[in-house]
């Protein structure tokens, strides 16, 4: 007695692992018809003559079997990978040198560039933080007539003190020039204005750029006494 009308079973099949090589105890895997692929191929293999390294064409030759409609694969042409494009050392080493040879002179004047830029920022600085110590100095130390000489030495010295880091062997003490400035305002106010000026010079001659400068800075405070 046969029972028709059911539902169909599916048959679930295990796939057929691939191969990594192709050779006489390796059985060629299942391809289907017009399927390709690149195998790493001895050269003992099917008889064909592939140098070590090299990779071959696969696909399939006769006719379908019973499996599904696919045949086994089977060699038919070496290929070569990739040519062979290693430098020769020396070469190499001589492409870096030109290289470096031309990126050296702008690294080396970016270099400088950038220590002339930091110098300057700090001497300016420097000049700025002269000119406060000296006018903090001034206007908590009034000064009359018999004591504006002492007044203007003290104030000096208090700028060159705050300007010490930098005095180098080209500009020291001796380049300050500071000029002080009191200034009465009504109701018995006064103001010291305090004016500092040093020399800046940059390491190399910079086009367009002149090679020393002087930096000028001013403060002005109030009195409060």
């Amino acid at each position: 007695m046969s029972v028709t009308g059911g539902p169909k079973m599916k048959s679930f099949r295990k796939p057929a692992k691939r191969a990594s090589a192709v050779g006489p105890d390796r059985p060629h895997p299942a391809r289907r018809d017009g399927e390709r692929d690149l195998i790493h191929h001895p050269p003992e293999a099917d008889g064909v003559n592939c140098a070590p390294g090299d990779v071959f064409s696969v696909q399939p030759s006769g006719p379908p079997s019973a499996r599904g409609g696919r045949g086994w694969p089977s060699a038919t042409a070496c290929l070569r990978a990739r040519p062979d494009r290693r430098v020769n050392p020396h070469a190499r080493r001589g492409v870096a040198k030109l290289e470096l040879a031309l990126i050296l002179p702008t690294l080396m004047l970016v270099a400088l560039g950038a220590v002339d830029f930091g110098r300057f920022a700090a001497r300016a600085v420097a000049v700025h933080a002269g000119a406060r110590a000296g006018a903090g100095y001034g206007i908590v130390n009034p000064y009359t007539s018999t004591t504006q000489a002492t007044w203007t030495a003290n104030l000096n010295q208090a700028v060159t003190d705050e300007m010490q880091s930098m005095f180098d062997s080209r500009f020291g003490a001796s380049s300050l020039v500071i000029t002080a400035v009191k200034t009465n305002d009504a109701g018995n106010a006064w103001r010291v204005r305090v004016t500092v000026s040093f020399p800046f010079q940059t390491v190399i001659n910079w086009p367009k750029i002149p090679h020393k400068i002087t930096i000028t800075e001013s403060v002005e405070m109030r009195g409060i006494r």
